[in-house]
């Protein structure tokens, strides 16, 4: 039996170009909205993540809080 290990990397790298390219042919701007939920420093960070690549590849962020 062969084992083979597949990255986050490769996986992501096989699938941005198909991604962008079916993103050209919408007639609208793709958009994400994310929800926090309390201040958590972490949460935040992993966030502003979210947001940096979805702009990089041309996705809208709708940021919404709550506080509790």
């Amino acid at each position: 039996m062969n084992t083979t290990v597949v990255t986050g990397d490769q996986v992501v790298n096989q699938l941005i170009p198909r991604i962008t390219q079916r993103m050209e042919g919408l007639n609208f701007t793709p958009k994400l909205a994310t929800l926090m939920v309390g201040d958590n420093p972490s949460i935040r960070s992993y966030f502003r993540s979210i947001k940096k690549v979805a702009q990089k590849y041309g996705i809208e962020v709708i940021e919404l809080t709550w506080d509790c």
